[in-house]
């Protein structure tokens, strides 16, 4: 049976927030709730198996309100548990429970009677810095042991308030950008993660592409192919982009749009910068859009961002 030491895991950050995770398990889902709260689901291949909700209190909600709503939608989910269990030896600020829900049927898959395991946990910074409340699932058939994946969630859990950067780390991407800037969607594909930012009206578009060397097979110039690929975008109706060198991707304005497009009209931004790079490592061509107002505004930009 698995033990803490022994399971295989893998860095999570969204938001601010970082912690362990056993290593087939991913991102899933997230949305960003009234009065700051963020919320996430992590899936294996099958199922969610954990779900988080972090805030950072305020004088308008304070820990000591947010604990007691939390436990009140921590009972109503564990009601029908047959058997509670408190866990013990976690770091300071947590408060765990294992709620067994007792297979009393002939039928379904169940494993020493147990059909299946739910952990509810609780941490309160002490530092009343950050509160955070997660749900831990477990089938019958799940390989887990909840005691140790709790164990990992929590000693790996860490809020970095006092860095100018925020780390963000999924699937097989990874980086840190500066805290000004707040994420505005996403879009996850097979083989393509795109991320928006946004920072006032500015907007930094993100791509992470699998797969570069089928993506530049056949002497294929990476900004010719970063070009193409900008110009089917949707969402950047103003320029035309045209290939460079060295990664530059060079952009001017369509006619159409010769004086704005209403986007660039209402964030006041009409200039671009457009850069890409291959990262040889993880097989990755990455490529980026900074749309910006004025020439000072690319100070804005993370130094790994090369412009």
């Amino acid at each position: 049976m698995s033990t803490v030491t022994d399971i295989a895991t893998r860095r999570l950050a969204w938001d601010g927030v970082l912690f362990d995770v056993p290593h087939d398990w991913e991102l899933a889902g997230y949305r960003f709730l009234k009065h700051g709260i963020t919320h996430i689901d992590v899936e294996d291949d099958f199922s969610v198996r954990l779900e988080a909700e972090w805030i950072r209190p305020d004088e308008r909600l304070s820990t000591q309100r947010l604990v007691p709503r939390y436990e009140k939608i921590s009972r109503k989910l564990t009601l029908q548990s047959d058997d509670e269990r408190p866990l013990t030896g976690l770091p300071a600020g947590w408060s765990a429970t294992l709620h067994l829900f007792r297979d009393d049927t002939l039928g379904g898959h169940s494993r020493d009677g147990i059909r299946k395991r739910m952990i509810t946990a609780f941490y309160v910074c002490p530092r009343a810095s950050i509160f955070a409340f997660v749900l831990l699932h477990f089938g019958a058939e799940d390989p887990e042991q909840p005691e140790a994946v709790m164990a990992r969630v929590a000693g790996g859990f860490t809020h970095p308030a006092d860095q100018p950067s925020i780390r963000w780390q999924l699937f097989d991407i990874g980086f840190d950008m500066p805290r000004e800037f707040e994420l505005e969607s996403t879009e996850f594909d097979v083989g393509s993660k795109m991320m928006t930012f946004r920072r006032e009206q500015r907007r930094l578009l993100l791509w992470h592409f699998s797969c570069a060397d089928r993506i530049l097979a056949g002497n294929t110039a990476m900004e010719a192919w970063a070009a193409g690929y900008l110009n089917g975008f949707s969402n950047l109706k103003g320029p035309i982009f045209e290939p460079g060198s060295s990664g530059r991707v060079e952009t001017r304005r369509r006619k159409r749009y010769l004086f704005g497009h209403r986007d660039e009209l209402a964030r006041r931004c009409m200039k671009y910068l457009a850069r890409c790079r291959q990262d040889h490592e993880k097989n990755q061509l990455v490529a980026w859009v900074f749309q910006f107002r004025k020439d000072a505004d690319l100070a804005m930009l993370p130094p790994w961002l090369e412009a």
